[in-house]
């Protein structure tokens, strides 16, 4: 944890299997256990279960929103440094905002066509506003790179 400058309550580890949720006991870091299936058969070493990807990235999403408020710069500030465990740099947060201001105003143009689901605790997708559903994006997006530290 110190290479990577983050402390053990702002990291997380993101597996699929007992021996990834062990790790993360191990370490004394937040786990978050993966199962599309939604069996999660190990739910004593998992802090969080999710099925999807996108579930988690709506609860990152969320965090963020609860930390920082809905100061723009700072959710992509706490978003990058709690997904990367760095701090961001200044082009990166440009381009970031880009990104994010782009995604507000498709949707804010754009009705969902699907009504939303209750099916979990999780708000529906459609039920987010454009700022929300623009930051969800983001977290997914860095979820989804390959930055994001991953090992199989």
């Amino acid at each position: 944890m110190s290479i990577w400058e983050v402390e053990a309550n702002d990291a997380l580890i993101v597996g699929d299997y007992l021996y990834d949720l062990q790790v993360g006991r191990a370490a004394e870091i937040a786990t978050v256990h993966v199962d599309p299936k939604g069996e999660f058969s190990w739910p004593e070493l998992a802090d969080i279960q999710v099925n999807s990807l996108d579930e988690l990235a709506r609860l990152l999403a969320e965090k963020v929103r609860q930390s920082v408020g809905d100061n723009r710069e700072e959710q992509i500030k706490r978003a990058w440094k709690l997904t990367f465990g760095r701090p961001i740099e200044k082009q990166e947060l440009l381009d970031a905002a880009d990104f994010l201001n782009d995604q507000t105003s498709h949707f804010q143009s754009v009705k969902s066509a699907s009504p939303p689901k209750d099916d979990d605790d999780m708000p529906a997708a459609s039920s987010l506003s454009p700022d929300q559903h623009a930051l969800t994006n983001f977290c997914q997006a860095l979820l989804s790179s390959n930055e994001f530290l991953y090992i199989d």
